[in-house]
């Protein structure tokens, strides 16, 4: 009986695939801000050191494209993750959006990640 349960614990960890949309992502510190939640919104993830001609200090992922608005900064991008510099792939994503106010002249703002899929 122990062998049969040992190998049914066996093939049920080893025949999970790992999902990536599934407690990778870390909280970003929004707390002062107004946020909005976004779901299954398409787009294109970059990791680049500018963003619409606009110089970053460093390489950084944001996601931009005609259902997004704003580019968004990805403020936690897990460590699994990774493009090379200048690289773009198509997504979809869900996460808490930082609402820039309409007086305000903003090139990004940005987003925690709660799913990405490529």
């Amino acid at each position: 009986m122990k062998k049969i349960l040992f190998a049914i614990v066996c093939l049920m960890i080893f025949s999970c695939k790992e999902d990536e949309s599934l407690g990778i992502f870390k909280p970003c510190d929004f707390e002062s801000s107004e946020t909005r939640n976004v779901k299954n919104i398409q787009g294109t993830l970059h990791y680049a050191k500018t963003i619409n001609g606009f110089p970053l200090e460093e390489y950084t992922y944001y996601i931009a494209g005609p259902d997004v608005g704003l580019p968004v900064v990805v403020c936690n991008m897990p460590e699994t993750i990774k493009l090379e510099e200048d690289e773009e792939r198509a997504v979809v994503f869900s996460g808490r959006v930082v609402m820039i106010p309409p007086n305000v002249d903003a090139f990004f703002t940005q987003i925690e990640l709660h799913d990405l899929r490529f």
